[in-house]
């Protein structure tokens, strides 16, 4: 991720010490040292998403870059959810935003193609868990978790139990 960083700095900005203080404001608060020491998921989570949007920068260049940038926003939502789709939102909306002369403007094959690889491969965890638990999934999974949660800022302490359907998940 460090390396990513420097890389998509550079690529950006064209410019080694903005490269260098883009990867230094990465390690040095600790934050995300310590998220990777103890193996969260938001360490790779982190180099999914920056992944993909340098894939997507990439593919000014070379419009095959967009295919990458569906494997790795795939990744991402296999990763931690929902979250894992910003890539593909801020490509949408670059998208609807970007000048009319701007070649990511246009009409192009490998973006709706890379945006199916990141719907499908992304969306079969979704798919698989709907089909097994049906109801029960869709309530927990987007009711609880991802609304509930975001809405009221309600933490999960206290809420799994052996009498909630899904503890096992």
């Amino acid at each position: 991720t460090v390396v990513l960083t420097y890389l998509f700095a550079e690529t950006l900005f064209n410019d080694r010490w903005t490269s260098f203080l883009s990867c230094a404001i990465l390690i040095l608060p600790g934050f995300f040292v310590d998220y990777a020491r103890r193996g969260m998921v938001d360490v790779p989570l982190t180099f999914f998403v920056a992944a993909a949007l340098f894939c997507f920068v990439k593919a000014e260049e070379n419009p095959r870059w967009h295919l990458l940038f569906g494997l790795f926003t795939a990744f991402a939502v296999l990763t931690k959810s929902a979250l894992g789709f910003f890539p593909l939102v801020i490509a949408f909306a670059y998208r609807i935003l970007a000048r009319p002369g701007s070649p990511v403007a246009g009409r192009d094959f490998y973006f709706w193609v890379g945006a199916v690889i990141a719907a499908l491969l992304g969306s079969s965890w979704y798919i698989v868990n709907i089909l097994q638990r049906g109801d029960s999934f869709i309530q927990w999974h987007f009711g609880w978790l991802l609304f509930h949660r975001a809405v009221t800022g309600e933490d999960a302490v206290g809420v799994a139990s052996k009498s909630n359907p899904l503890f096992f998940l």
